[in-house]
């Protein structure tokens, strides 16, 4: 029996030593209940952290950034993935809140999304303040899932946006570069003045789209 006690011990001393030395971390599976080991493997400053999951050949890259230029809120993007090395799921947390989120099933294909796409404005309408005769600069900034083509238009509001006739009232695209863009905009008569914006991504293994939208109103004075 103390035989038995003692060679416990030493095999919880001995993981305790791994846990340490490693840094390993209990983390629970999305959605699941279950729980796996991961351990750290690669650091890149502040801004990257690379883990491999303890029993197996997975891997969770954790991204950490702020926001944008007028936030202070911290940020994750983090990514997991199966054994076989295809993505299993896409997350995004805003201030630890996970804002976004994509589940994936073991070939890579999208089975569950939720959550805004678009990280920064985050309400789905705003206003602003803007003088008249200045040049207007809109920041946007979006989610980055795996196995997807993110395509953003903006163009004037219509009441019926969603019978509009792209013929008549065109929206048009904005280059996307590092998860963000820029609408640049300029009036030259006081008044109100309604935008409208889509996101849309786009699986691309099943194409499948997800789309969101964002009104935002410029109060020109």
């Amino acid at each position: 029996m103390k035989k038995k006690l003692k060679i416990l011990l030493f095999i919880a001393i001995g993981v305790v030593y791994i846990m340490s030395l490693y840094d390993v971390s209990r983390i629970e599976i999305l959605n699941s209940g279950e729980y796996d080991y991961i351990y750290l493997k690669k650091k890149e400053g502040d801004s990257l952290e690379v883990y491999n999951y303890f029993f197996g050949g997975r891997e969770l890259e954790v991204r950490k950034a702020l926001l944008d230029d007028y936030s202070s809120l911290p940020t994750s993007e983090i990514i997991s993935y199966y054994r076989n090395g295809n993505v299993e799921t896409y997350r995004f947390y805003v201030d630890k809140y996970l804002s976004y989120y994509r589940h994936y099933n073991d070939e890579g294909v999208t089975i569950k999304y939720d959550g805004n796409g678009i990280l920064y404005p985050n309400d789905s309408s705003y206003k602003e303040n803007i003088a008249l005769n200045t040049y207007y600069r809109n920041n946007f900034k979006f989610v980055n899932p795996p196995n997807t083509e993110i395509v953003f238009f903006v163009g004037d509001y219509v009441e019926d946006e969603k019978s509009r006739d792209v013929n008549i009232n065109p929206i048009d695209p904005l280059p996307i570069s590092d998860n963000l863009t820029t609408h640049y905009c300029h009036y030259t008569v006081p008044g109100v003045y309604k935008n409208v914006a889509y996101l849309f991504i786009k699986d691309t293994i099943t194409n499948d789209i997800e789309q969101e939208s964002l009104v935002f109103e410029f109060i020109v004075e």
